[in-house]
């Protein structure tokens, strides 16, 4: 088995359906689940906390992405950011650290 590197992640988005979306995840998101998100990449027990406040409802993932390290960490975060250009009302944070969204290639 290869061994893997640990990473927390927090996604915060004002629905679940966003949270999907950036996962590209359609199946159940409970407390025990293992999900692979992409090829060396597992999402490990999700906690989904829900908020509501004068600003409006916001959703909060938790939990920690498993990444084989003969693929590197830095796939964790290039795969993000690439995500994050498409779905600009999501924020996410890697062991604390806020990633931001890949450049668009039209310089938009």
């Amino acid at each position: 088995m290869p061994d893997l590197a640990i990473h927390e992640v927090q996604i915060a988005a004002s629905s679940m359906e966003d949270i999907r979306e950036l996962l590209d995840v359609t199946g159940d998101l409970s407390a025990d689940a293992e999900i692979s998100v992409a090829d060396g990449i597992v999402l490990r027990n999700p906690r989904v906390s829900k908020s509501s406040g004068f600003e409006g409802t916001e959703y909060l993932l938790q939990g920690v992405m498993a990444v084989v390290t003969t693929t590197s960490s830095a796939l964790l975060i290039e795969w993000l950011r690439d995500k994050l250009r498409r779905k600009r009302n999501v924020t996410v944070l890697v062991d604390g650290e806020e990633v931001e969204a890949a450049p668009d290639d039209q310089g938009s």
